[in-house]
């Protein structure tokens, strides 16, 4: 028994050891203070963002997954998948951080742990164009090509699904949240209407376009949306900002 006891510690031991020996060749600082960010050149100013922190690295630069991001899937290796993972999660839960992009194209986020991050914007209108912008994944300190194998303070671009609009147009958008339920309960899609009182339209949502879909109609048209065939175990709610409508599906 004391020859077993003593073995089982010194896996324990030999196991701490390993993963510290891991860490520093790895050359990782789990400690050290991180930045990120986000350049671009279109015409993204105003457009909010929100920022919510998936993990963080623990003193063995090991992902921890947050709370409430337990059975999401993290993996450097696949980021669509992750993103698609993370984010069912994320728009249920309240973001970490809020950030809007200033008039220079250049929206600076300091002060953050090692760890994961996913960073979501906003459908942004401008007078020409509707900017529908794509999921950001960053992990900190990210893989650095030059020199150094870590990057603290990484710079990402920001990448948008551009739709120009005529001056006399209005940028419209439908989102689709969940709400109190898992990614095994939900439908593959689902379809929108959308009514401005004289003709009906509809729209798909899904995974692929990230369940959101905008249009363009002439200023001062009203819109209304609801959603068809609500799935079974759900209950709708629709909402609306401006132009924006959000459509939550909560599991009753």
């Amino acid at each position: 028994m004391r020859h077993r006891n003593m073995l089982q510690l010194f896996l324990i031991i030999a196991g701490c050891l390993l993963s510290l020996i891991h860490a520093k060749a790895d050359g990782i600082d789990p400690d050290r203070g991180c930045s990120v960010t986000v350049r671009t050149d279109l015409p993204a100013s105003g457009m909010k963002f929100r920022i919510y922190q998936a993990g963080i690295l623990d003193e063995f630069a090991e992902i921890i997954p947050n709370e409430g991001y337990d059975s999401c899937t993290i993996d450097p290796d696949d980021p669509k998948k992750t993103i698609a993972s993370l984010k069912r999660t994320a728009e249920k839960m309240p973001a970490d951080y809020e950030k809007m992009m200033p008039e220079s194209g250049i929206m600076k986020l300091d002060d953050l742990e090692a760890g994961v991050y996913l960073i979501l914007g906003e459908v942004k209108e401008t007078d020409r164009y509707i900017l529908m912008p794509s999921p950001m994944l960053v992990f900190l300190p990210s893989r650095n090509k030059a020199s150094e194998p870590w990057d603290y303070d990484p710079e990402i671009s920001l990448k948008c699904r551009m739709t120009e609009i005529h001056p006399e147009l209005t940028a419209y958008s439908v989102r689709k949240q969940w709400r109190n339920d898992s990614a095994a309960l939900r439908p593959k899609s689902i379809t929108v209407i959308i009514s401005d009182g004289k003709e009906e339209r509809n729209a798909v949502l899904d995974e692929s376009n990230n369940w959101t879909y905008s249009w363009a109609a002439e200023k001062g048209t009203v819109f209304t949306v609801r959603e068809k065939n609500v799935p079974a175990g759900y209950s709708a709610k629709v909402t609306s900002e401006g132009h924006s409508f959000i459509i939550v599906n909560i599991w009753d």
